[in-house]
């Protein structure tokens, strides 16, 4: 309980807010921002604009998200692969980088 403690208050600071943060973000990137941008006639328009803004932020945690992944990886070695959940954030952040690339190069998907 000691350790609880401790730690409670990092984890939430450095993991847990950023994390809602990011995804409260990146769910409007996905739904609302990409779709407003496709109806949008004008290409320099506020969505196009926000969409680029948005995209790059969430490109800036994927770096965070990404050195999370590396520190885990170098702490577990190789049992780091055979951990589901890990696999599973590992996808999770090659997906939302690929998806946001492929967005900002203006492929339509």
């Amino acid at each position: 309980l000691f350790q609880w403690k401790y730690f409670k208050n990092m984890i939430v600071l450095k993991l847990m807010l950023p994390y809602f943060v990011y995804f409260i973000i990146f769910c409007l990137y996905a739904t609302w921002l990409i779709y407003n941008k496709k109806e949008e006639t004008d290409t320099s328009g506020g969505f196009h604009i926000a969409t680029t803004v948005v995209g790059i932020a969430i490109l800036v945690f994927n770096v965070f998200w990404g050195y999370v992944e590396l520190t885990q990886m170098i702490f577990h070695k190789i049992n780091y692969i055979f951990s589901f959940w890990n696999m599973l954030d590992l996808a999770s952040l090659i997906l939302n980088v690929t998806l946001v690339i492929m967005e900002l190069a203006g492929t339509d998907f």
